[in-house]
């Protein structure tokens, strides 16, 4: 792997993501809108399949010529999404200060303020997550807001890690008519859901579809016959994806950054992670190197084209959260290494490339894991360990030994856990099969601390927390 460089492809589109002005969009939030107010009436699981179904076939897209990996969720890179349907009344209070405050900066453009106040933010009063969560629950909330502070009140927690496998098998298109031939026999809810289902693999094949037509207008353009070329084979994975699975490296790893940018256009959420890719991607790897259409060196740049992709989603927090979350850490995890289902050492060429890529770019995201295990070979162990101190502090490391155990104590058997994977930061979980994000509540274990000893009375403003807390006797 010593002999594999950063192609110059990689370093001009690494300096142009970060060169790039970045501002605020209200874009989707536009057609978030617009759709909702168009069907009203409408179940919300329909209303929301028709907005992201209609983000996917309105939003403005871009490609850069010499992109192998294509796709975003909005035109510019690094944008910050204002997302009305789970909440935004911290978007109009902070909206004027996003390009100067100390954090995550974020341009923005008078007219998009002015068409957020005048007919986004009027017609969401009410409606958000945010605004559901105040009526219902606001006293309650209040209560406890400095012993527990509960998470995602105003946003989507995001935080899972998808069936990519699946994803890659079958397809927008194949899930698109698998959802309804099921509608055919299904009633109420179900009904909704598998409609649902099919409108957003509508939208995502029309999506692709897009970004082919785009690349295609453009490669007729392009003067250069070699860059020309690169643009038609990107053009033809996507337009590929939107009939049938992926049957290449390159369209497998294309297929699933679409996947992602289509989470991210659904929720606006953080830490959508991509699991173990070494393990999915490895047979897509496999029969291409066999094949003599694929090397290392050309898998380690498309590899590389996907980690510069990771860093153009960005999370827009408020001037709050910036502050202890500063650097867009949006928790793209990805996972290397491990065991396979038997429990053997499972390291290939791919868990060796995504170290490269890390070594080569040491940007934030992705967020790179790798598992150990007793069994873990010498080789892998210590060219892990050489990438940690090249400047991104990753890859963190995983034990085996003691995370599948554990995961098995909680009743997951031994399939699930010899296979489980990271979410965001640190989170443990299971694969296309487990909501199991741990980012519900922050607690403020020494204020606990403090109304156990007092009583329950705040020693900063002398109120009565708790209204029955006795103090303890024996202090």
């Amino acid at each position: 792997m010593e002999e594999l460089n950063m192609t110059g492809r990689i370093g001009w589109l690494k300096e142009r993501m970060l060169s790039e002005p970045r501002y605020a969009s209200i874009e989707q939030a536009k057609i978030i809108t617009e759709t909702y107010r168009a069907n009203e009436g409408k179940p919300r699981i329909i209303q929301r399949a028709l907005a992201l179904k209609a983000a996917m076939e309105r939003l403005e897209i871009r490609v850069e010529p010499e992109e192998l990996i294509v796709g975003n969720r909005t035109a510019g890179v690094r944008c910050g999404v204002v997302f009305p349907e789970s909440g935004s009344s911290w978007v109009d209070r902070e909206f004027e200060t996003l390009p100067t405050r100390p954090q995550d900066r974020f341009l923005v453009r008078e007219e998009d303020i002015r068409c957020f106040r005048e007919e986004i933010k009027p017609y969401w009063k009410g409606k958000s997550l945010e605004d559901v969560l105040r009526a219902r629950y606001g006293g309650e909330l209040d209560s406890i807001a400095k012993v527990a502070k509960i998470n995602q009140k105003d946003h989507a927690q995001g935080h899972i890690c998808p069936d990519c496998a699946l994803w890659l098998k079958e397809g927008p298109a194949l899930l698109e008519k698998e959802a309804r031939d099921r509608i055919e026999t299904a009633e109420g809810e179900s009904a909704d859901f598998y409609q649902s289902v099919a409108l957003v693999m509508e939208g995502a094949v029309h999506f692709m579809l897009r970004y082919h037509d785009l690349i295609v207008e453009m490669a007729g353009r392009e003067e250069d016959p070699e860059k020309r070329e690169s643009m038609r084979a990107v053009a033809a994975n996507c337009k590929n994806l939107s009939e049938r699975p992926p049957g290449t490296f390159h369209e497998a790893v294309q297929s699933v950054w679409f996947l992602f940018v289509i989470l991210h256009m659904e929720s606006n959420a953080s830490s959508f992670s991509p699991g173990r890719m070494d393990c999915y991607l490895w047979e897509f790897y496999e029969r291409d190197v066999e094949a003599g259409i694929l090397n290392r060196q050309r898998a380690l740049e498309i590899i590389e084209c996907l980690w510069l992709k990771f860093n153009q989603i960005v999370y827009m927090r408020n001037a709050n959260s910036a502050k202890f979350f500063a650097g867009f850490p949006i928790g793209f995890n990805i996972v290397i290494g491990g065991q396979d289902e038997e429990g053997r050492d499972f390291v290939n060429d791919l868990s060796f490339l995504f170290l490269k890529a890390q070594e080569h770019l040491g940007l934030p995201q992705p967020n790179l894991s790798v598992r150990l295990h007793p069994g873990t070979g010498e080789e892998f162990l210590k060219q892990a360990v050489r990438v940690v101190p090249k400047g991104s502090g990753m890859p963190q490391f995983f034990n085996d030994k003691a995370v599948i155990p554990a995961l098995e104590e909680l009743g997951i058997d031994e399939k699930d856990a010899r296979d489980y994977a990271v979410v965001g930061c640190v989170e443990l979980t299971t694969q296309g099969n487990n909501l199991g994000w741990s980012d519900a509540a922050m607690f403020n274990l020494n204020k606990a601390l403090e109304l156990t000893l007092t009583g329950g009375k705040c020693l900063l403003t002398g109120d009565q927390m708790p209204p029955r807390l006795r103090r303890p006797d024996n202090l």
